[in-house]
Order: structure tokens, then C-alpha cells, then sequence
């Protein structure tokens, strides 16, 4: 079956294995066009049918979907990221094999930001993350994803004890990052200053 979302030509690149090995800070890969021609819009408008709640904690302020995406665009995307032709090409990408994903929308305004962390739960078992960035009507200023390389005291169990920028990635329509959940794979969204960030994001378990 065509997928009707993702280009799989794209994803299937041989190169990008060697990409996300040589990466830094920690494994990680950015694709544009990840999506095919128009469909950044499709899922866009999927989108605003979808219901938003605002979520506010020590570390975050934005307005999210709720976890299980109801609306049946969203969630034929949701089948086709997680099909086995997609999930085969991150197998030779990340050399993870992934069995399943969860998927859900945010919108980040003026204001709305995320603090430094690492997605990082054991109990959880989270593999590898992704943002796919959408079409929006207003272009955003700021939301940038900063990747932070971390030095680790030896003597003090590997507590993080200094960080720095390691790359700034800016939301791009269609494009999509992905990057291996670790101990150390901090990372952080950069507060929006204007217009509106707008993902579908989660991650891939093993």
C-alpha cells in the first residue's frame, strides 16, 4: 500500500545510519520533508479539530492533545508511523528494533516553553523520540529544540555537572527529529516569543 503520509524513500536513505552513529551530543537525526507534498496541512487542520488542554508544571507550559489522538486523520498517521515499513527503516537508522509508538499534539504560544530534561524514565523504557513539525498560519519566532552536551562527574555517580549548547534546530514545517532517550540525552524547548510551534510528538519503544 502508498503510504500516504510519510516518504519512505526519504527515511530508507543508507547514509543516515552513519549520520545518527556520528552525531552529537547523543545519536540523533533531523530529516526535512519527511512528509509528503501537502500533507504538513492535512495533519495541521487534523489538528485543530483535535481537543487542546493546557498543561502547566515546574518545567513546561504549553496546550496539549490528550494521549490517545481521536481525530481518524491523526490517527491514520499514528498507524502509519508505527507500520512495519516505517519501523524497519529506523531499525537500520538507529539499529533499535521498535515495536510500538504513542503520538500525541502540542501547540506552543507566545510564552509557552519546556525546561532542560531528558525524557529519560527506566521503568518507562522509552527508546526514541520524535517531533514532527506542522504547517502553521503564523511562522514562529523562537521553540527552537537545543540539544545540550553534558559533562558527568565520575566521583559523583555521573551527576551532570556542566552542560552547553550542543545544536539548536528550528521547528521547520515537515520536518521531523528524532534522537535517542538516554540518561544524558538533555534537552529542552525554547520559549515561543511569537506565532505558534505546532508538533505531533512521542516516542518509540523497544
Amino acid at each position: 500500500m502508498t503510504p500516504r503520509f510519510i516518504d519512505l524513500d526519504h527515511l530508507g536513505d543508507p547514509s543516515l545510519a552513519l549520520d545518527w552513529a556520528e552525531s552529537a551530543p547523543f545519536p540523533h537525526i533531523i530529516l526535512d520533508d519527511f512528509l509528503r507534498a501537502g500533507q504538513s496541512k492535512v495533519l495541521f487542520d487534523a489538528l485543530c479539530e483535535e481537543a487542546l488542554v493546557d498543561m502547566r508544571d515546574e518545567i513546561y507550559e504549553c496546550e496539549a492533545t490528550a494521549v490517545a489522538l481521536t481525530h481518524p486523520t491523526l490517527r491514520a498517521f499514528h498507524d502509519e508511523l508505527t507500520s512495519d515499513a516505517v519501523r524497519a527503516r529506523l531499525r537500520v537508522l538507529t539499529g533499535k528494533e521498535l515495536t510500538r509508538a504513542d503520538c500525541r499534539g502540542f501547540v506552543y504560544r507566545p510564552g509557552h516553553y519546556l525546561l532542560p530534561h531528558s525524557d529519560h524514565q527506566e521503568a518507562v523504557g522509552r527508546a526514541v523520540a520524535f517531533a514532527l513539525y506542522l504547517d502553521t498560519p503564523e511562522a514562529v519566532t523562537g521553540g527552537e529544540l537545543e540539544l545540550f552536551a553534558c559533562t558527568r562527574d565520575v566521583d559523583a555517580n555521573d551527576e551532570i555537572v556542566a552542560t552547553i549548547t550542543a545544536s539548536l534546530i528550528e521547528p521547520a514545517p515537515s520536518r521531523i527529529v528524532l534522537f535517542e532517550v538516554g540518561e544524558i540525552s538533555l534537552h529542552q524547548i525554547r520559549e515561543v516569543t511569537a506565532g505558534v510551534r505546532v508538533s505531533l510528538s512521542g516516542w518509540f519503544y523497544p
